[in-house]
């Protein structure tokens, strides 16, 4: 049986996988959003949540697609910097990068980015804040 969250958690591995992104952001301050929130947010930080989809998007043999936004989250002097240069990482290492992202669960058939914005500060976390969506397609093994 396929895992609800296999897509998110593919991307997740494809991320931590980066040893040019772990530099910057630790693995253990990637998170799934919207799941189990972190007691306690360490930055800086990605944050993973599924936005848009059908309920059929991990089901085999669907090909609902998903959205899937990456918030990647900065504090500090650098942080507009910071934010800019972790989004460079994310976006080359996911965007159109389907067969690297699949991991032993989830196929990704598609990942593919369909908006995107600069960082800009978010006054409610006091951080900055730049954000990513992908259409995902995900197929069985």
């Amino acid at each position: 049986m396929s895992a609800p969250l296999r897509h998110i958690s593919a991307i997740r591995d494809r991320l931590i996988g980066s040893p040019d992104l772990v530099a910057l952001v630790p693995a253990n301050q990637v998170y799934l959003s919207y799941i189990f929130g972190p007691v306690e947010v360490a930055y800086p930080c990605i944050a993973l949540s599924q936005v848009n989809a059908n309920r059929g998007v991990w089901a085999p043999y669907v090909l609902d697609p998903a959205t899937v936004q990456v918030d990647i989250y900065t504090k500090g002097d650098t942080g507009l910097n910071d934010a800019a240069t972790i989004g460079e990482l994310v976006d080359a290492l996911l965007h159109n990068q389907q067969a690297l992202t699949s991991n032993n669960s989830a196929c990704v058939a598609q990942i593919r980015r369909i908006w995107g914005n600069t960082p800009i500060w978010q006054e409610d976390v006091d951080a900055w804040r730049m954000t990513f969506r992908y259409n995902v397609h995900v197929f069985n093994f």
